[in-house]
């Protein structure tokens, strides 16, 4: 186990092959209060792997996501809710009330 012992730790590797193939995994966890989020680094470099793994560690928000993923995250669906907004104001159908309850939420994201 590697990292800090207070906000996060690193458990690896785990080595899953499969025939002459074979990937590394270490798990990243991240407690906040009684929440515990875990991450998955895989490689197919155990090096590589453990790196990853590492990086990830230092990198963990306060929600349990590294911090380039969690802005991906954010970008992707913030891109997503306006695509579903731009299709319903274009969309010569009524939307049903589970079509209703996705734009909303995509406009809630869009507000973020």
């Amino acid at each position: 186990m590697k990292g800090n012992p207070l906000y996060t730790a690193v458990v690896g590797p785990i080595k899953i092959k499969v025939g002459e193939y074979a990937k590394y995994c270490w798990y990243v966890a991240s407690r906040l209060g009684r929440g515990v989020n875990v991450v998955r680094v895989e490689a197919l470099d155990p090096e590589l792997a453990e790196d990853g793994a590492l990086r990830a560690a230092r990198l963990m928000n306060p929600g349990g996501v590294p911090i380039p993923i969690g802005l991906a995250d954010r970008v992707s669906r913030r891109l997503n809710g306006g695509a579903v907004k731009l299709l319903a104001s274009t969309s010569p159908l009524r939307l049903t009330y589970e079509g209703l309850e996705e734009l909303n939420r995509s406009l809630m994201e869009l507000g973020d």
